[in-house]
């Protein structure tokens, strides 16, 4: 009996999303495989929210006026609640495998993660609080029908974003 998905004769899922294979989820083996990247995912942002919150400087010494100590505070506090967050999703995706006879399973995330591991969505590595920072973050937090569009109206070659949004909305 295969301990990943608790069925005799199934190969174990593997660690690394295969490109390969729809994105279209059909028999149980396609939704442990799914719930097994979820859970990938979730792990790998737990991890870079986390490291960006910890290099969030905290100190005057470290070259911080003093009136900007609550600010820099203040956002390390909101990355530690999205890190949060990122732990329940977490949560959830290794009950839904459970649920369904799966098993977690996380290995733990070489950084930078690659771009295109999880579909359309950008490389992740393990970065210092910046700007650029946040904007990676964003990419990962914008519902899926926004980043689907701008994905779509990124590869269209004309200025033509009506003919893009037709193409997203069917």
């Amino acid at each position: 009996m295969n301990i990943q998905s608790g069925s005799p004769g199934l190969t174990p899922q593997s660690p690394e999303p295969d490109a390969a294979r729809s994105s279209i989820i059909t028999t149980r083996t396609d939704l442990i495989q799914a719930l097994c990247d979820a859970a990938q995912l979730e792990h790998g942002l737990c991890c870079a929210y986390l490291f960006a919150a910890f290099s969030i400087k905290r100190h005057p010494e470290e070259g911080v006026p003093a009136h900007r100590l609550a600010d820099l505070r203040s956002w390390e506090s909101v990355l530690l609640l999205i890190a949060r967050q990122e732990m329940e999703h977490l949560g959830i995706a290794c009950n839904l495998l459970t649920a369904i006879g799966g098993m977690p399973y996380l290995q733990n995330p070489t950084f930078p993660i690659a771009a295109n591991r999880y579909g359309e969505l950008p490389g992740l590595p393990l970065q210092r609080f910046s700007e650029k920072t946040i904007r990676r973050f964003f990419t990962f937090e914008t519902p899926e029908m926004i980043h689907l569009r701008q994905v779509i109206r990124s590869r269209i070659k004309s200025e033509d974003y009506a003919t893009a949004l037709v193409i997203a909305c069917k």
